[in-house]
């Protein structure tokens, strides 16, 4: 795999310290093809917002191929420049993006997810901050705000998408979703709606229900 930094910004991901090339264990190049085929997807089918989606599968990628960089296990030929903080906050903030998207509904403010990883607050934000580039209450809403969208899709309407994500008060969902997304939920069910789901399509079960 090689790696081109061309856009450089002030609050850099670590994973822009990769090396030019590296070499990936199977297991973690089945994962990396897998990523990059999504993301070919994505771009080829256009859909409204496919640049969130794009960005967010290679953030994931990246993190994946760095912490294993860390790690040591990733590299042919390299010596990892990691320190054991670093090796330890990757392995934190691979546990935060997991423990994010599947507890949605949960209070996950600044606060609890420093007493969640035992560090301070401010140790949290410039972690979280260096590795995704957002600070942790942006990514939070960014990543429950992708979720609502997939749920949008599958027919939910606006005040039950809302709920599944971690919002009761549908209003403030909608303000919420406006000023991040540049339209309303109820538009952006309207368009999705007529371009790709049939009448007849079924909606997608509530996470958890049975």
């Amino acid at each position: 795999m090689r790696f081109e930094a061309r856009d450089s910004h002030e609050h850099q991901p670590a994973w822009l310290t990769l090396p030019t090339v590296l070499t990936l264990t199977p297991g973690l190049r089945d994962h990396t093809v897998s990523s990059i085929e999504d993301m070919e997807r994505e771009l080829e089918e256009r859909g409204p917002h496919f640049g969130d989606a794009v960005n967010l599968l290679a953030q994931q990628l990246f993190l994946r191929v760095h912490r294993a960089y860390l790690n040591g296990v990733a590299a042919v030929g390299v010596n990892p420049p990691a320190s054991h903080s670093s090796v330890h906050h990757a392995d934190m903030i691979d546990d935060l993006i997991h423990y994010v998207s599947r507890n949605l509904t949960e209070d996950l403010s600044v606060a609890k997810l420093a007493q969640r990883y035992a560090v301070s607050e401010s140790h949290l934000r410039r972690v979280v901050r260096e590795w995704t580039g957002l600070a942790p209450r942006d990514y939070v809403v960014q990543a429950r705000l992708r979720r609502a969208k997939e749920l949008l899709e599958a027919r939910y309407k606006v005040g039950e998408a809302a709920a599944a994500v971690g919002y009761q008060d549908a209003f403030y969902f909608s303000r919420l979703f406006h000023k991040h997304v540049g339209h309303s939920p109820t538009d952006f069910l309207r368009a999705r709606t007529t371009r790709r789901f049939p009448e007849t399509s079924e909606k997608a079960p509530v996470p958890g229900s049975r």
